[in-house]
């Protein structure tokens, strides 16, 4: 725990909030040398992950002065500049280690899809972290509060995950906010946990299938929600969309699924409806998000929506 109490010590917080209008928002703040910096959420972690190369330059203890050029060059064009937040820190050949360490296991969960796991995520701490290290028990239900601590103006349980917060409070409150904050030294502190943060709040670590980088979504997202490399204003996920709907308006899969909609809609709401018309239209309605989302960006997409529309169910 000594190193919760350097004078040296910057703090990380997670902010989960949800308005009247019923959507949960969660976002990260860092605060350090009086400075604050807010972001979407796992956007540093994924910076730092994304520069580990640039990051190699900063390395001290060789006796060289550090060399932030490559980084200002890295951060030009990006619409986050983080280079005077990492230039803080004192990156040496342990930390580049520890750092390396938290990405292979962010790869491992990216590629086999997994979620929160408490044993593969104490593993991370221990190969980290040293011995008595305040980190390595932050998996601990009871001793995590020592390292982090969870504060709201509404009564929350206490032990719980933040998944499990954020559910309970989503069921009894309309709007409701709560943050989580940590002090942290180094780097690897840092990046540990931001993906503990990540993954115990429910979310998943996807790659996007447009520009290959790392988000954060609580769904089988395949666009990112950070912003596009082509254009700084919008992310991936809206300019795919943007670029989608043109077409979209104008297939006839679409012409086809209005009829058919309006049809079952009317079968499902007249006066001698059944159980059976009500359950197609809604199976039909569920049928044809869920294959938005599988077939999105196959080449084929506008036959398998043909073929869904030509089932004898929705006749």
């Amino acid at each position: 725990m000594e190193f919760l109490k350097s004078s040296k010590i910057k703090s990380y917080s997670v902010i989960f909030s949800k308005s009247l209008n019923g959507n949960i928002v969660i976002s990260e703040k860092f605060e350090y040398d009086g400075l604050t910096i807010n972001l979407p959420f796992g956007e540093l972690l994924f910076t730092v992950m994304e520069s580990q190369e640039v990051l190699q330059q900063l390395m001290t203890g060789n006796g060289a002065e550090n060399d932030t050029a490559a980084l200002s060059d890295y951060f030009a064009d990006k619409e986050f500049n983080l280079h005077d937040f990492l230039i803080s820190f004192n990156i040496d050949k342990t930390e580049l280690r520890q750092i390396n360490e938290v990405n292979r296991y962010l790869n491992e969960i990216v590629e086999k899809r997994i979620s929160f796991n408490y044993d593969t995520l104490r593993n991370l701490f221990y190969s980290i972290f040293p011995n008595g290290h305040a980190f390595r028990i932050l998996l601990n239900n009871v001793e995590r509060y020592r390292v982090r601590h969870i504060l709201s103006k509404l009564p929350i349980p206490f032990g719980c995950s933040t998944k499990s917060i954020c559910e309970t409070l989503n069921e009894t409150y309309a709007a409701f906010s709560f943050f989580t904050i940590t002090d942290f030294k180094t780097l690897s502190e840092l990046c540990a946990l931001s993906l503990f943060e990540i993954l115990e709040s429910g979310q998943f670590v996807r790659k996007c299938r447009n520009c290959n980088r790392l988000f954060v979504s609580a769904r089988t997202a395949q666009l990112c929600n950070r912003a596009a490399p082509v254009n700084e204003h919008r992310s991936c996920e809206q300019i795919k969309s943007k670029n989608y709907n043109k077409k979209y308006r104008k297939s006839d899969s679409v012409k086809e699924y209005k009829k058919i909609y309006m049809r079952l809609f009317k079968r499902a709401n007249s006066s001698n409806t059944s159980i059976t018309d009500k359950k197609n239209f809604e199976d039909f309605k569920k049928g044809w998000a869920l294959l938005k989302v599988k077939k999105y960006d196959t080449k084929d997409f506008e036959e398998q929506k043909m073929k869904f529309l030509q089932m004898d169910r929705w006749k």
